[in-house]
């Protein structure tokens, strides 16, 4: 499934690019299309940090993404770093007592708070003082009135960001009034990015969801079901082994990435996935032979002198088919996910034991039976075992009602 975006950068003083705003595409058209603000802000967050992740989207530089009302108000997005997440609070948002008091909040927490295309009201009086950017619109007034805003603004600890910024006369004219933050046509448009999604089954949310309810939440369970879907496998690790988190260690399986974000970020990923997820089409045949092939390496691990090494068999059927379903090399998607050495080297290069357990697992799908005869033989299995594996992992995804 395509996903679509469009990024626009933010300069400083010496035109270096400090941040990115990230807007809400439907396709290659580069404008907003009339849907839900709500829908849009969260498909952005969700893809920004979950589809593209910040490393590939922005190199690991801040993004500034439209917040509505409802969203502000959604303690799902501070399951994001505040070093990576600026939130932009439209301008067609009236500065009620529940915005102020989600806005301190979230400044509180880490989080800054820019307001978009800023035109100076009385009321906004409190909202400005929360405030850590306020962006001004330079095709939206005219130089008289940016001159009075910002005169003004510059008695309260803010930074000015310039918006639509068109000429080079516009850029000479904000810097002189103070700004420091520059985005525009000038610089650059808002250019459209591309990027495949996998997309969760359906049946694997309802079960999360369902599983996080209880009082107690099992992170085995948790673990063990996230394990089962190929997308929300995928999905996580690159999560949590993104800047956006900045663990120090790489983390390498489920179980760890689960236990590694606790109780409470943990249910943020799961409400932020089921909101993109339910609703959408059923595993497609690369998902389906992705499971099976991960039920398959997992069992011969287990009933065979690798049993230690399961968990890395299960990741290497499971990841086996990524590059093809995201139509990016295998090498470039498995330093994302920041895999064991082991799993890297099997599927890129076809090394070392597990690069033979996957070579003989190839040659049995393609009943190929010499050449599976001849890896069993050198890595002491019995074929009987894997006979049997397979058919457990036939049976298994027949058993998930996919």
């Amino acid at each position: 499934m395509e996903v679509f975006l469009a990024r626009q950068p933010i300069f400083d003083t010496e035109q270096s690019v400090v941040a990115y705003e990230i807007l809400y595409r439907s396709g290659f058209v580069n404008k907003f299309d009339e849907i839900n603000g709500d829908e849009a802000s969260r498909e952005v967050i969700f893809n920004t940090f979950q589809t593209f992740g910040i490393d590939n989207l922005t190199t690991g530089k801040p993004v500034f993404i439209n917040f509505t009302e409802n969203l502000m108000d959604d303690e799902t997005v501070t399951l994001f770093s505040n070093d990576y997440l600026v939130i932009e609070i439209l301008e067609d948002i009236l500065p009620s007592e529940k915005l102020l008091a989600n806005s301190k909040y979230l400044k509180e927490v880490g989080y800054q708070i820019a307001l978009d295309d800023f035109v100076y009201k009385p009321e906004y009086e409190e909202l400005i003082e929360v405030a850590d950017i306020i962006k001004i619109d330079f095709l939206l007034s005219s130089k008289k009135e940016i001159k009075k805003i910002s005169r003004y603004l510059q008695n309260k600890d803010v930074v000015l960001l310039a918006e639509k910024v068109e000429t080079r006369a516009d850029f000479e004219y904000a810097k002189k009034l103070g700004f420091s933050l520059f985005q525009g046509y000038f610089f650059s448009k808002p250019e459209i990015v591309i990027s495949q999604k996998l997309q969760p089954m359906n049946i694997t949310c309802i079960q999360l969801a369902n599983r996080i309810n209880h009082k107690d939440i099992d992170f085995n369970k948790i673990a063990s079901i996230v394990s089962k879907d190929l997308a929300l496998t995928y999905n996580l690790l690159k999560l949590v082994n993104s800047a956006a988190f900045g663990f120090r260690h790489r983390i390498k399986s489920v179980k760890h990435a689960v236990v590694a974000l606790g109780e409470n970020e943990i249910k943020k990923w799961i409400y932020m996935t089921i909101v993109n997820t339910v609703g959408q089409d059923a595993p497609d045949e690369l998902t389906r032979l992705s499971l099976i092939r991960s039920r398959f390496l997992e069992r011969i691990a287990l009933n065979s002198r690798y049993q230690k090494q399961s968990e890395r068999f299960f990741l290497m059927g499971l990841f086996s088919l990524l590059d093809v379903i995201l139509k990016r090399p295998m090498e470039n998607v498995l330093e994302e996910l920041k895999v064991a050495k082991g799993i890297k080297a099997a599927l890129v290069e076809g090394e070392g034991d597990l690069g033979d357990i996957y070579k003989m697992m190839i040659a049995y799908e393609k009943g190929q039976w010499d050449e599976f005869s001849t890896y069993a033989n050198e890595l002491g299995l019995d074929s009987n075992i894997v006979f049997n594996a397979y058919i457990d992992a036939l049976l298994w995804y027949n058993d998930l009602g996919l």
